[in-house]
């Protein structure tokens, strides 16, 4: 998931960051549809993280899939890399991109308390069982469908509204049933392999 859609050579959020061209149709997407943000740089410093690129991602899935369509339409073999993630997104997917966020927002929330220039490191051991319980708590028990999260959010927007997808002449849906859950709460504890 992160090398398909953040990390990889040819992940959506490399693609857009780095070209002017698909940034500026990112941008007026995003700006149509939803007015947020539309960076999505991926630092590889403790802050930024992947965090930023993944939020931006789930907070705009309709978007993605309209701009991967524009990319494989408009450029052809240039814009491959956009119909194979079309030809690849389902609700797994979804679901899997929407909990790595919130494993990446956890993470994020960690390495800020820590880094903070007024951190007390006595209170190091609780923050780390903070973070600990936080993980426990989301993934394990599967509170991450519950509580006000990306996953929450992802969920209940592509049952609400599947993403419609046109690739090499096969139209389709996606969107996240219950066995997608159950899918990707098996991928995030280990028990399940993409």
């Amino acid at each position: 998931i992160m090398e398909e859609f953040v990390s990889g050579h040819d992940a959506f959020g490399q693609k857009v960051f780095h070209s002017p061209l698909y940034g500026a149709w990112w941008k007026d997407l995003v700006q149509e549809e939803t007015g947020g943000p539309t960076s999505l740089a991926s630092a590889k410093h403790r802050f930024a993280s992947f965090f930023l690129p993944l939020s931006r991602i789930c907070g705009n899935m309709p978007q993605m899939v309209k701009l991967c369509h524009k990319v494989a339409l408009v450029l052809g073999q240039a814009g491959d890399w956009a119909g194979q993630l079309l030809g690849n997104f389902s609700g797994r997917k979804a679901a899997l991109l929407a909990m790595a966020t919130d494993a990446a927002a956890t993470c994020c929330e960690l390495t800020r308390s820590l880094d903070a220039e007024d951190a007390d490191i006595s209170l190091l051991g609780s923050q780390v069982q903070h973070f600990a319980h936080s993980i426990q708590a989301l993934f394990y028990s599967e509170r991450v469908v519950e509580l006000p999260t990306f996953t929450r959010e992802v969920c209940h927007s592509l049952r609400n509204q599947a993403i419609p997808i046109l690739h090499n002449g096969i139209a389709r849906e996606v969107t996240i049933t219950d066995e997608d859950i159950r899918y990707a709460f098996a991928v995030k504890i280990g028990r399940a392999h993409v």
